[in-house]
Parts: C-alpha cells; sequence; structure tokens
C-alpha cells in the first residue's frame, strides 16, 4: 500500500550500463501514511533475488538490513512480511532495554 510501480525505459550515462537501454520500474508515491519503505525494500529485494537468482547480489544487502540473521532469511527466501515482522519483534525487545539508559 502506498505506491504504484510504472514501467519506465532509461538510457544511463554512466555506471556498468552506460548508453545501453535498460528497463525498470519508478516507484510513485501515492499516500505516505500507509507506505511501510522498510517492508517496500524487503519486497524489492526479495523479488530482485527470485527474478534474478544469478545476477542479484546479495553479498551487500546486511548493509542494507544491518542484521545478518534477516538478511540470511531474505535471501533463503522466507516471506518478506515475516522478516519484517521478526524485524519488528527485534526492535521491540531493544527498544524495552534500552528504555532503562534512557535519561529523558
Amino acid at each position: 500500500q502506498g505506491v504504484r510501480f510504472v514501467p519506465i525505459t532509461f538510457t544511463p550515462t554512466s555506471s556498468n550500463y552506460k548508453w545501453q537501454a535498460c528497463g525498470g520500474v519508478n516507484i510513485v508515491l501515492t499516500d505516505r501514511n500507509f507506505l511501510d519503505a522498510a517492508e517496500l525494500g524487503l519486497e524489492v529485494a526479495s523479488a530482485l533475488k527470485k527474478l534474478y537468482p544469478a545476477d542479484y547480489k546479495t553479498d551487500k544487502l546486511v548493509l542494507l538490513l544491518g542484521n545478518q540473521a534477516l538478511t540470511d532469511e531474505l535471501v533463503s527466501g522466507m516471506d518478506p512480511r515475516r522478516v519484517a515482522q521478526e524485524a519488528e519483534e527485534q526492535i521491540e525487545k531493544f527498544q524495552e532495554v534500552r528504555k532503562k539508559y534512557l535519561l529523558y
């Protein structure tokens, strides 16, 4: 919810595909109140892994997610919604632990 995908064609002027026609999608924000950007990122990463298993490099995905266990689950094919749910559970646990260290 909160986004719409529009197919596009573009020609990069730099990088690996310089001057080559490329296909992709433009993600249009339709309602920021409904968008869960983190879950969208997990969904996109999961879709790219399924569609392009030989080309989509997942070795640096942990840098985006910040958690090796969640990255491993996503790369193994776990449903991205379940990965997001597990991340939320970990965040809630962290917030409980950190409460005793907050000064204000």
